[in-house]
């Protein structure tokens, strides 16, 4: 239900702090004539619907959304958003209405969210039935890439080759935990900046990604403070974190 009482479709789900307020934030895709819902995370006060505020309202109106994603794709700190669109009737003749769709980009600012598809690549100009999206750093250069399942076309494969930030990529070995570390909440700081980011056991529409958590840091290459918790309550700390390289967390060398 969208802030003004309205019964929405939801069929995708994205998953992050996009605020940097400390508490993951909930994106929502639904159907057309009906923007997809920004949930912004409160934290003991709940939920606020946030789309309109952020400018997420009017861009995705007349779209039918499914898969979705929030992730720093170019490592600069903040969040951004990736969709999947395609209507699931061909009503052309009839209504008017697109069927095959675009898919949308948008970068945050720290106050609005920002259309950033025209500059992504050729993908992004053309039209397909968008479905499922998961992520994953296939190439392993540090950076999440996406791949997008079609109805009626191939799966694209989208490798990420964004002007980017510094960065850091942790994957878990849980031992208490479950083995791949879902739940698992990371606490970065560096330079007066503070990320923080939790691992979900799924989100987007019909995929499983990669288990891990990428952090932009931006143009600052000084070292992180990282505190992780992992589900079961253990808690460990690392410091001087040089930025740049994939970590792998053990929940063996965690405290109690």
């Amino acid at each position: 239900m969208s802030g003004l009482g309205q019964f929405q479709a939801s069929m995708g789900l994205a998953f992050g702090d996009y605020d940097r307020n400390g508490f993951p934030d909930l994106y929502v895709s639904h159907f057309t004539s009906d923007s997809n819902t920004l949930y912004k995370n409160l934290g003991p006060a709940g939920f606020t619907d946030a789309t309109r505020e952020t400018g997420l309202h009017h861009p995705t109106l007349p779209l039918l959304a499914f898969g979705t994603v929030m992730q720093d794709f170019n490592l600069d700190g903040w969040q951004d958003l990736f969709i999947a669109n395609g209507h699931i009737d061909d009503w052309r003749e009839r209504t008017g209405d697109q069927w095959y769709m675009k898919p949308q980009l948008f970068s945050f600012d720290g106050r609005r969210w920002n259309s950033c598809g025209d500059e992504a690549g050729e993908y992004f100009q053309h039209k397909y039935l968008g479905r499922a999206v998961a992520t994953a750093d296939y190439d392993r250069d540090g950076d999440l890439d996406l791949l997008v399942v079609h109805q009626n076309d191939p799966a694209a494969l989208l490798q990420n080759n964004s002007e980017r930030g510094n960065w850091l990529q942790f994957s878990f070995v849980g031992t208490f935990s479950n083995r791949n570390g879902i739940g698992v909440k990371v606490h970065l700081k560096q330079n007066g900046l503070e990320l923080t980011q939790q691992l979900p056991g799924g989100s987007s529409y019909c995929a499983s990604h990669q288990p891990t958590l990428v952090f932009g840091v931006g143009d600052s290459s000084e070292k992180c403070e990282i505190a992780i918790t992992w589900p079961g309550g253990r808690h460990q700390e690392i410091s001087g974190v040089p930025v740049n390289q994939v970590l792998t967390v053990l929940e063996s060398d965690a405290k109690e």
